[in-house]
């Protein structure tokens, strides 16, 4: 796994894949807007919509295999590096993008690419922290949990706002 990116791409640093997440964030705040359940279920409803409609975009471009999860007004997919996902929105959901603007709501994404050997080991600053211990000795779902933590706290503090195209 450590080379493979070096013997698929011929570059041993580079990374292939991507965790990306787009999501609607904050639904509370709409939903203060409005405090009847109609206008809850009127948010959630679009936002249901404008989920399922990029997780679609995605499986039609990528596969259906690479959308991990689309529930929850979050889109958590796995991408391939080269493509950025704001461009990806912007091109083949325009339109979803517009309309949400217009209901006042915007789109958080984030991107963080990785190599495959960060997939199951691990990302590399914690990998390479175990002074000498082989890391194929440690947990291996271990390495993966803290990948995604990684991605998540990413997240959190550095993802983007998509919101009018014009």
């Amino acid at each position: 796994l450590d080379g493979a990116e070096e013997k698929l791409a011929g570059d041993r640093g580079a990374k292939l894949l991507s965790l990306v997440s787009v999501e609607v964030p904050s639904i509370q705040s709409y939903l203060v807007r409005g405090n009847s359940l109609k206008t809850f279920a009127g948010y959630s409803l679009l936002i249901d919509y404008v989920i399922h409609e990029i997780a679609g975009a995605v499986e039609e471009a990528v596969g259906r295999e690479v959308v991990l999860s689309k529930e929850d007004g979050r889109l958590l997919a796995l991408f391939p590096a080269r493509v950025d996902i704001r461009e990806f929105l912007e091109s083949r959901s325009p339109g979803i993008v517009r309309e949400l603007v217009r209901a006042g709501l915007v789109l958080r994404y984030y991107q963080m690419p990785f190599r495959f050997i960060e997939a199951y080991l691990g990302p590399d600053a914690y990998r390479n922290s175990w002074r000498g211990v082989d890391p194929v000795e440690r947990d291996s779902m271990r390495g993966f949990g803290l990948l995604m933590e990684e991605f998540f706290n990413g997240l959190s503090t550095n993802g983007e706002l998509l919101g009018d195209l014009e």
